[in-house]
């Protein structure tokens, strides 16, 4: 069955939670298995290379963090370490569930000339797929209420139940996501995790970007995927000048897609005994990373990053978690279901049928009936969700998880079903 909630803890307001980063992601893919980690966090990281002046040190702040933001963000970050401080900070772990993956991973690699957008794939399919080309700017569909398996060359990924994902470059793959989306407009929500450039992202290289980021995330489209009422959440670094792209007045990504700023979702990196990864006054490394929430069709005033299209302070949540493997934020599909800000019409409980199991509940926005939701540059598809992105098998590869298949698990339990009935 699918595992607990990733949430360790939450206060009643919701404004601060704990959650567990490979729990939410096992729990995104509606599965009992075990998705491997990195051992957690024991001890701060120590930054050696601090500007040794406060010429030096002022210099640096000026380029890596909007001071007054700063501010703000730490008397929220101090607040909700008052209060969860005591907390568990991780699930109970086991040594097996950590390994070194990422040198045996599959390689990825996309064909630089991709083909016409081609029939989609439905699972299940039986016969394997000759290299990884074979999917690339191509919907791939499990439509059914069980987890799926595809064998892609000598690799096998799992796809979650009631999910769709798109792999390849999002530029060049654009046209295929906006031709196959179910409708015009039909995204309740939207999140996105671009690769912007930074001297520390590993994964700078992996996306073949325009010359700027503005250009890339222009060329989305996300007009014409995101509802009327819709939310968007887009990670950002901690510049200044990435929050002045998507939140400058008139100017910024936020004004060119008609959407407002709601909220900001501070995720801070702690250790498993809570003290933040990194020193907050740290000048080349922050302990936290912000997740902008905003909302389709603001109200004329314009948020400008310290104030909500309500015209007051920017509310901020803080969800505090132990870091997990490079790359891999916690998926919060379940604080969205949960934060009262996704539109109301949407979120209505689902029931799917599982041949020969009769019927089982679906967490409502993880299949039919739930709200629908879409993440670009994602590294994992998720239970009902869309997907889109160049890394997007990129941890269904069967080498993150420990445990039989699920897929393998119900056909297991069909065949014995069988046995007792004959």
């Amino acid at each position: 069955m699918p595992p607990h909630t990733p949430i360790l803890y939450q206060n009643a307001s919701k404004a601060i939670t704990l959650i567990d980063i490979p729990t939410s992601i096992t729990a995104a893919q509606d599965t009992s298995r075990t998705l491997f980690s990195s051992p957690p966090l024991q001890e701060p990281f120590v930054i050696t290379n601090e500007p040794k002046s406060q010429t030096a040190r002022e210099k640096v702040l000026g380029n890596t963090i909007d001071q007054e933001v700063h501010v703000d963000i730490c008397q929220t970050i101090e607040t909700a370490l008052a209060e969860a401080g005591s907390k568990r900070k991780r699930k109970a772990d086991e040594e097996s569930d950590h390994k070194d993956i990422q040198a045996a991973e599959p390689s990825l690699t996309l064909a630089t000339d991709i083909t016409p957008c081609t029939p989609p794939i439905t699972l299940p399919i039986d016969a394997p797929l000759p290299s990884i080309s074979s999917v690339q700017n191509r919907l791939l569909a499990n439509p059914t209420s069980r987890p799926q398996t595809i064998a892609i060359s000598n690799s096998t990924y799992h796809i979650p139940p009631h999910s769709t994902l798109l792999l390849g470059n999002v530029q060049t793959t654009s046209p295929t996501l906006h031709a196959s989306r179910p409708s015009p407009n039909s995204f309740d929500l939207i999140v996105l995790d671009p690769p912007y450039p930074n001297r520390s992202a590993k994964r700078a290289a992996t996306y073949a970007r325009p010359p700027d980021t503005r250009s890339l995330l222009s060329s989305l489209g996300l007009p014409a995927l995101l509802s009327p009422t819709g939310l968007l959440a887009v990670w950002i670094t901690n510049k200044p000048s990435l929050r002045a792209l998507f939140l400058a007045r008139s100017t910024g990504l936020f004004a060119e897609w008609d959407v407002g700023l709601l909220e900001e979702w501070i995720w801070l990196k702690t250790t498993t005994s809570g003290a933040p990864a990194s020193a907050l006054s740290s000048a080349w490394r922050k302990p936290y990373e912000v997740l902008l929430v905003a909302r389709r069709n603001p109200t004329p005033s314009s948020p400008t990053g310290r104030e909500t299209e309500a015209g007051g302070k920017v509310r901020r949540r803080v969800v505090l978690a132990v870091p997990d493997v490079h790359s891999r934020k916690p998926h919060l599909g379940e604080l969205f279901l949960g934060s009262s800000l996704l539109p109301s019409s949407t979120l209505q409980p689902a029931t799917a049928p599982v041949e020969g199991k009769g019927e089982r509940e679906v967490e409502r926005g993880y299949g039919p009936g739930g709200y629908a939701a879409l993440e670009i540059f994602a590294r994992i598809p998720a239970a009902g969700w869309w997907s889109w992105g160049d890394e997007v098998l990129r941890f269904a590869w069967e080498g993150w998880w420990d445990g039989q298949s699920d897929a393998k698990a119900d056909d297991d339990d069909d065949d014995d079903t069988e046995r007792a009935d004959g």
